[in-house]
């Protein structure tokens, strides 16, 4: 049972340390590198064009002596980050503040970051980062009208959409279910990632036999105009 645990905890140490020297390279060392070798081509060109022969020559050793060791580490790295730099480059303002250039880090607007959270899209969230997880919870259920279903929450009534609702033989109570998606290893938060995601709300699930009820006409008119959030719990 411990070796497990410290498998585990290994495992996230690596990603986490993975992680973090992939995006330095990527976003850094990686430009550095290409501009290096630019840099060095330009120079050589010019020497090409109007030195004498021996400067040609001795240019063209001193380039290649600084190119090749400098692609060679280019490619090592970028063929030992490329799984890690594919879903990396990938990130959006769903899972972090910020996105990563070569050099810098740009904040998400505000705007970017609660269109893209407010979403439920389980390719925004990396399975080597994010565990998805289901949440449920009782409910009051109220029963239908034409294109709503009414459920009680507490001391609060809310309104739902019908595509919402699953009716199961295997129940004997009415539930709300959700998928949240929780960061693996906390360190991530270092790096600008959100712990958690908004719940997403996914269902309202009710017995066989409630299949067929009517909501009251007077809790329908009451919740007619409402935009009521169910609490924290998210319809995307």
């Amino acid at each position: 049972m411990n070796g497990t645990k410290g498998e585990n905890t290994m495992n996230e140490v690596d990603l986490y340390q993975t992680f973090v020297d992939a995006e330095k390279f990527y976003y850094d060392k990686f430009w550095l590198g290409i501009i290096g070798v630019a840099l060095t081509l330009f120079f050589l060109l010019v020497m090409v064009l109007y030195a004498n022969k021996k400067q040609k020559i001795i240019s063209f050793l001193l380039a290649m002596f600084l190119i090749i060791p400098t692609g060679i580490y280019l490619g090592r790295n970028f063929l030992q980050y490329q799984s890690t730099i594919q879903w990396m480059s990938q990130l959006t303002p769903a899972v972090r503040d910020y996105v990563r250039k070569p050099f810098s880090k740009e904040q998400y607007s505000v705007f970017e970051q609660e269109s893209y959270r407010g979403k439920n899209n389980p390719n925004q969230y990396p399975e080597q980062l994010y565990e998805k997880t289901q949440l449920q919870e009782e409910v009051v259920y109220l029963g239908k009208d034409r294109n709503f279903i009414y459920v009680k929450i507490g001391s609060d009534s809310y309104k739902v959409s019908k595509d919402l609702l699953e009716i199961r033989d295997t129940v004997s109570s009415s539930s709300r279910i959700a998928t949240q998606y929780v960061l693996k290893d906390d360190r991530f938060k270092q790096e600008g990632f959100v712990k958690e995601s908004a719940i997403f709300l996914e269902k309202i699930v009710i017995p066989k036999e409630l299949e067929d009820l009517e909501v009251d006409a007077s809790i329908a008119n009451a919740l007619k105009s409402s935009t009521k959030k169910m609490e924290s719990w998210t319809i995307s």
